[in-house]
């Protein structure tokens, strides 16, 4: 992002307009009319990370990016982008790991795929912006809340345990 959009991002965060942005680049993201999904990304974490002085204001602003994860992140790619843009604005503020808020809709994330999406989207999408499955599971701290969400927790270690050697891969016992 150039120095004018952060700019622009910081007046409206501290104008307290921070909801309607994050709502505006949401619709934006949905609508698939941006060309480079990488700068809304940016933005969206720019404004999770920014301190408004508003501290109503900015944790309204991280809910709603977490309530919206789903329809901001639609493949792997998006959502590790934003845990690394994140992770960068947090950097000189020391802040590291998830909160609650942020491992819950992770969790949801994980959880609402098919599947076979989520075989897909994790065979496909390995490793990107220096984040793999493995690591968001394990900072996220996902965990059946239910007996049916067990069998979706099963899946997800069995998936992330697989080995990759060369061109074949086997996968590890599942008990």
């Amino acid at each position: 992002m150039d120095d004018e959009t952060v700019q622009v991002l910081k007046d409206l965060l501290v104008a307290g307009r921070g909801l309607q942005v994050v709502n505006t680049l949401v619709k934006l993201a949905a609508s698939g009319s941006v060309a480079k999904m990488t700068v809304l990304i940016g933005a969206i974490a720019f404004c999770t990370a920014h301190s408004s002085g508003l501290a109503t204001e900015d944790l309204k602003v991280r809910q709603a990016v977490n309530n919206q994860l789903k329809e901001l992140c639609t493949i792997t790619t998006t959502l590790f982008q934003l845990l690394q843009f994140e992770g960068q604005f947090n950097a000189a503020k020391q802040k590291i790991g998830f909160g609650r808020s942020r491992r819950r809709a992770i969790r949801n994330w994980y959880l609402s795929w098919s599947p076979k999406d989520l075989a897909v989207t994790v065979t496909k999408y390995k490793r990107r912006c220096h984040w793999s499955h493995t690591d968001v599971l394990r900072l996220a701290h996902v965990k059946p809340s239910s007996d049916g969400q067990l069998l979706e927790h099963r899946r997800h270690h069995c998936l992330l345990s697989f080995e990759f050697e060369s061109t074949k891969f086997r996968m590890k016992q599942c008990s």
